[in-house]
């Protein structure tokens, strides 16, 4: 029987299907010839350096097949004979399972036996896991009663502690400042009125000392005219030869009541005079306490006058601060652009130098192909050596002008970027000579992204996207960060508020005056930085505290 012709048609490309490259096109090769042989050779004869026996068709031996369909032919194969034949080992597989199963009836039957030694000593243990039970949910009850308590222990500590952190804060202490400040004015009222209250009443004790003076000494003066009367009236009776002694006695008694007289208005004048000294020096007082309260207020006047000062000094340095930074940011956006232009035009030379590299490695790529197409696929056929030499010299024109546009590619960018150079010589700023040559990179850009695209993919997209969200993200993060601080300072103030009025109430009910509370409070609103840092604010973050986030 003659054999059939040899096929001509391409054999279709499968995993599996052997053509000696690893990661080529498979429709740029040409197509292998196959053909058929007897059904009995698939499994008696073994594949040759030819090709492989397959069965389907009659063909010689040696002749050439795929190996994935040579594989499926022999499991095909093997899986029949088994069919009839079953190993030795499924034999003995069959009677494990059978065993196993057996073993389980047998356990599953004894399981529910209560009157065996297994079946008592499990009893016994379901007791003791029952009683073991019962003791661990007492002892977890009890330390969630106990863990209760201490939660409450710990809230009340945390209550005190937070107390404790507010009453800290710099304007809370301003305002105790400021009630013991009343405390100490309504001290110095009282200290005045009892130095006025023991003024009046030492006036008052010199009067009623004066009064019962005079009184006595009226009194005296009554009592002397009676007796005068007396006495008179007893020497008118006597005999005129008393009248010498008489008229001695009326000189006597008339130059002791002139003493008396004299020594009553001493005393008189001794106490108006104390009582003028009294007001001269109480006038005195006044008077320093009139200069003292002006010296202070001219001080608070002065004072103010320096705060204000200073207050514009400081806005002249901050306005000075905040142009220096702006230079500073400007600066950098220069730096940074140059560097980003610095970073583009190194990623072009290193991708032009991975280009350089990779050009002899696909020659050479090339050149190793066509040696082994015309090894193996004409090594029988006399006339493919003609088409293996028109098909490598076909890729070797291929190769050739993809070296050559890659070359004047590279050639290209070099004299680009000479041209950069020198127009960015010329002396024109920086940011411009950077916009300029965006400019005239934009369609280089394009191109060398779209050949970027077929090497790597998305990747680099992909990494600027992301690079992108997480920015977005950051700053999402810096607002909201700025919006609960911004809520945190409103909550503060309305506490403040709140505890100002529970304290001018507390020093209402101790009879203070809460003014001194009051007028803090309206400078701390009026004045946010007579406030200071509240708790937790960062003292080193300058660009928040500026407004220059």
């Amino acid at each position: 029987m003659a054999s059939p012709p040899r096929a001509t048609a391409p054999a279709p490309h499968k995993p599996g299907y052997y053509t000696g490259l690893a990661h080529d096109d498979p429709a740029l090769l040409p197509a292998l010839p196959t053909t058929r042989s007897p059904a009995g050779a698939a499994h008696s004869a073994p594949p040759t350096a030819a090709g492989l026996a397959t069965a389907g068709a009659p063909g010689p031996p040696g002749s050439q097949i795929a190996f994935a369909d040579y594989l499926r032919l022999h499991r095909a194969v093997a899986d029949k004979d088994a069919k009839y034949h079953p190993p030795e080992w499924r034999r003995q597989a069959a009677l494990q399972e059978e065993k196993k199963r057996l073993h389980e009836q047998s356990v599953a039957m004894v399981a529910k036996w209560n009157n065996t030694i297994a079946g008592q000593r499990k009893a016994r243990l379901a007791a003791q896991h029952e009683k073991a039970r019962a003791a661990e949910e007492q002892r977890q009850q009890i330390d969630q009663d106990w863990a209760v308590v201490k939660a409450a222990e710990r809230q009340a500590m945390v209550e005190r502690a937070k107390k404790m952190q507010y009453l800290q804060d710099v304007r809370v202490r301003q305002l105790n400042s400021q009630a013991l400040i009343t405390q100490v004015l309504k001290e110095r009222q009282a200290q005045i009125d009892y130095k006025k209250t023991e003024h009046d009443l030492a006036a008052q004790r010199a009067l009623d000392t004066l009064l019962s003076d005079l009184a006595r000494l009226a009194a005296a003066d009554a009592a002397a005219a009676a007796r005068a009367q007396q006495v008179k009236a007893m020497q008118v009776a006597i005999a005129q030869t008393n009248r010498n002694m008489s008229e001695a006695h009326r000189t006597a008694h008339a130059q002791e009541r002139a003493d008396l007289r004299d020594w009553c208005a001493e005393q008189a004048s001794a106490a108006l005079a104390e009582d003028r000294a009294d007001k001269a020096r109480a006038t005195r007082r006044k008077a320093q306490q009139t200069k003292e309260l002006v010296e202070v207020l001219n001080w608070c006047v002065k004072d103010k006058h320096a705060r204000d000062a200073h207050a514009k000094d400081e806005a002249a340095e901050l306005d000075r601060i905040h142009g220096h930074i702006l230079r500073i940011k400007e600066r950098i956006a220069l730096q940074r652009r140059a560097t980003e232009a610095a970073m583009i035009r190194a990623r072009i030379e290193r991708n032009e130098a991975t280009a350089e590299q990779q050009v002899p490695q696909l020659v050479a790529f090339h050149a190793a192909r066509t040696e082994f197409l015309q090894k193996i696929e004409h090594a029988h056929d006399g006339d493919g050596d003609r088409r293996a030499r028109a098909e490598a010299e076909q890729r070797a024109r291929n190769t050739a002008a993809t070296v050559e546009a890659l070359q004047l590619g590279i050639e290209e960018r070099r004299q680009q970027q000479v041209l950069a150079r020198l127009e960015a010589a010329d002396g024109r700023k920086a940011s411009e000579a950077v916009a300029r040559a965006a400019a005239h990179s934009a369609e280089r850009r394009k191109e060398r992204m779209k050949r970027i695209q077929a090497v790597y993919g998305d990747l680099y997209r992909k990494e600027i996207d992301d690079h992108s969200r997480a920015e977005r993200a950051e700053r999402a993060a810096h607002h909201r960060e700025h919006q609960d601080a911004a809520d945190r300072k409103l909550r503060e103030d309305r506490d403040l508020h709140q505890f100002a009025s529970h304290l001018c109430r507390d020093l209402r009910v101790l009879g203070n005056d809460p003014a001194p509370v009051a007028k803090k409070l309206a400078e701390m609103d009026l004045d946010p930085r007579a406030r200071g840092l509240h708790f937790g604010e960062r003292e080193d973050d300058t660009f928040h505290r500026l407004g220059l986030d």
